[in-house]
């Protein structure tokens, strides 16, 4: 049995969450936030009354990826948002490239993801269609993110975006009318089991097992490490001369860097990636996002 969810924003005005329980909708998601200035004032008052009436909720960011770095973008979510257990996860609409280019995309969008996930712990969902996945993002591989797909199409079935094999939530129409919401609204169903997969909370996270690294060594765990030492070496720049690029090879370049974190970290110089690095660079980015960097 397929559940019916809808999405709010400002746009939409006032909404009767009371009428709006009465029309089968089992869920709702809520803008929060857009860029780094944006607070949508309904958001408040809309998470309250649809939770009271028993709709489970998640909150979204409209990305503007042009506008500004995605850490910051996602601070601003983050402390607007106040994702909590129990409520969906958060997602980022990506429906902006900002003039940037599909590799550019790519890596504002998985900066984002990383810093939310970090905070909240859970994968966030990604909302996107396919025509902009494919321009824009140059179908780049998301599908360890829950999708939420858009596409707006009376066919039973829609098409899935990049390396998605399945979308968790379709958007399938923006045209809807549901009782207690004023006009048009857009309209999403997803499959009876899957909210309980993407509530925070409920479905377990998968255990990172992350393996030793050695020069040489070219595995999508590089491109992880090295957006973490991109994160950390930003805010301490005077501890390393190292560059590298941000793929998932691991050489020379990415070895020194990680050498020079090793020793400003007290740990052995060897430039092997095993639990000890892995596990200080987890804590020294995860003191940036909480803010408790060193003066």
């Amino acid at each position: 049995m397929a559940l019916i969810g809808i999405d709010i924003s400002n746009n939409n005005g006032s909404v009767d969450w009371a009428r709006v329980a009465t029309s089968s909708v089992a869920f709702a998601f809520l803008k929060a936030t857009e860029g780094t200035s944006f607070v949508d004032g309904t958001y408040a008052a809309h998470r309250d009354a649809a939770k009271a009436h028993g709709i489970k909720v998640g909150a979204y960011h409209f990305a503007r990826p042009g506008k500004s770095q995605p850490g910051q973008q996602a601070e601003h979510f983050l402390a607007h948002a106040q994702p909590k257990q129990g409520e969906l996860r958060p997602v980022l609409d990506l429906e902006d490239n900002g003039g940037l280019g599909p590799a550019d995309v790519e890596r504002w969008a998985r900066g984002w993801l990383d810093v939310v996930e970090r905070a909240v712990g859970s994968k966030p969902i990604v909302y996107t269609s396919p025509s902009f996945w494919h321009d824009r993002v140059g179908n780049a591989d998301f599908s360890s993110y829950p999708l939420w797909h858009a596409q707006y199409t009376k066919r039973p079935n829609a098409d899935v975006a990049g390396a998605w094999k399945a979308y968790t939530i379709w958007q399938h129409a923006d045209d809807g009318t549901i009782s207690g919401v004023a006009g048009r609204c857009d309209m999403n169903r997803c499959e009876d089991h899957a909210l309980d997969a993407i509530t925070i909370g409920t479905a377990s996270t998968p255990e990172k097992h992350l393996p030793l690294l050695k020069e040489g060594m070219r595995l999508p765990e590089v491109a992880e490490l090295k957006r973490m030492l991109s994160a950390y070496f930003r805010e301490h720049p005077e501890q390393t001369k190292a560059t590298f690029t941000q793929d998932t090879a691991y050489g020379e370049h990415a070895v020194q860097a990680v050498k020079d974190f090793q020793r400003a970290n007290g740990l052995v110089p060897d430039g092997q990636v095993g639990d000890k690095t892995w596990q200080a660079l987890e804590n020294a980015t995860a003191e940036l996002r909480l803010g408790t960097r060193p003066n």
